[in-house]
Parts: structure tokens; C-alpha cells; sequence
């Protein structure tokens, strides 16, 4: 091999008709990964898929799964199903017995802490997810979120997310954002 001659044009060493194929990383998730039952599951490896996703797919085709309303949800989108699991699940369905895997949120009753449910919410909210979209029951994520008395599987220790949910969602209303149905 010849050494390098710093005075050549390295362009000089590419061969003519010769051109540049930018190659893009392989993306070891595909939008199908990125479930409501992956949320409730595993909410880190959720932020991962949804990060790698960013980056690899269409922001429309992202934006479309997070708006999906699934039946294991209530038929709730992702930044809704994502407000049904930050903080503990309330004593009273804890007492109850019921089978983990028989409702939306059984799989993780210590919930999805503070912080990594804000970077949840800003990740959905960047990729189109509707903050204004309503459950099976037309309830909006403020109106589960304002009344845990009407919901059997309500959380608790979750009123800075109640906070930060409200006023994302107040700026919405008055900025005139139209809810996506």
C-alpha cells in the first residue's frame, strides 16, 4: 500500500461516477413495537423504541400509532393510556384482588415515576399524539385525571403529572388546537 501523498485532492480518490450512498442506521424497532401494552409493561424500553422510531420513520406513520385508541386502553391513545399509569394504583383495586393482566395498568401498579412520564408525555406530544382525544366513556384526560372518585382504577401520587398534564392541555384549549377524531 502506498503512503498517503498529502499533496493529492483526496475528491481525486473517488473514482468518477462514483456516488456517495448515505446509508441509514438499521433501526432494530419497527412502529408495531410501540404498544400501549409495551407502555404499561416496560415504560423505558417504550421511551427507547419511541426515540429510535423518531429518527427512523415517518413522523405521520408515529404520529398515527400514538392517536390509536386500543381496546386493553378503554380505548385510549397513548398520551391518554400514559396518564392511566403514572403514579400507584389506588389501595382499593389493589384490596380487590384482581388478576394482574385483567385491566389496563394491573402489570404496574407502582406506576411510571414523575420524570419518566414527563419525557413520555414531551416525546408523544412532539410526534402529534392528541392531548385533547377522549377515552370509550368521551372522557377527556383531565376529567379521568380531575376524578379518581369515578375510576375504579384510579392513581394516586400523581398530582404533579395532574399539573403538568392540565396546563399542557389548558394552553391547547386556548390556542385553539383542534382535538383529532
Amino acid at each position: 500500500m502506498a503512503p498517503c501523498n498529502h499533496n493529492e485532492n483526496p475528491a481525486d480518490a473517488i473514482p468518477r461516477g462514483w456516488v456517495p450512498v448515505r446509508v441509514r442506521a438499521t433501526n432494530p424497532y419497527s412502529i408495531n413495537d410501540l404498544t400501549v401494552g409495551l407502555l404499561e409493561t416496560n415504560p423505558h424500553e417504550y421511551l427507547r423504541v419511541l426515540e429510535n422510531l423518531m429518527v427512523s420513520e415517518e413522523i405521520t406513520e408515529i404520529k398515527k400509532k400514538l392517536n390509536d385508541k386500543p381496546y386493553e386502553s378503554w380505548h385510549s391513545n397513548h398520551v391518554f393510556s400514559l396518564s392511566r399509569l403514572v403514579g400507584k394504583m389506588n389501595q382499593g383495586a389493589i384490596d380487590e384482588g384482581f388478576e394482574i393482566g385483567s385491566y389496563y395498568g394491573s402489570r404496574n401498579q407502582d406506576g411510571i415515576p414523575f420524570d419518566l412520564a414527563c419525557s413520555l408525555l414531551k416525546k408523544m406530544l412532539n410526534c402529534g399524539a392528541d392531548i385533547m382525544a377522549k377515552d370509550y366513556y368521551e372522557n377527556s384526560i383531565i376529567d379521568y385525571l380531575s376524578h379518581p372518585e369515578y375510576n375504579h382504577f384510579s392513581r394516586t401520587d400523581n398530582e404533579e403529572f395532574k399539573r403538568v398534564v392540565e396546563g399542557i392541555y389548558y394552553a391547547s384549549v386556548e390556542e385553539g388546537i383542534p382535538p383529532e377524531h
